[in-house]
């Protein structure tokens, strides 16, 4: 159980790094007709499967602004 708490909060400071991608699907002739709008989260995971911090390259690509 132990190893379970430090990866949820190992989770948890990985999730305030990870971007928010949106995203929103409207027909080619109408941008009034909405066919999807929402968002995923980009998680970067090592070969064994655990979240971690992404690439400062990554980061900086999806960075706002």
């Amino acid at each position: 159980m132990a190893g379970n708490t430090a990866h949820r909060a190992d989770r948890r400071a990985h999730r305030q790094q990870e971007p928010d991608l949106g995203h929103r699907i409207v027909a080619a002739g109408s941008a009034d007709t909405l066919y999807c709008d929402g968002h995923t989260v980009l998680v970067w995971i090592d070969r064994s499967g655990q979240s971690v911090l992404l690439p400062e390259n990554v980061r900086a690509a999806c960075a706002v602004g």
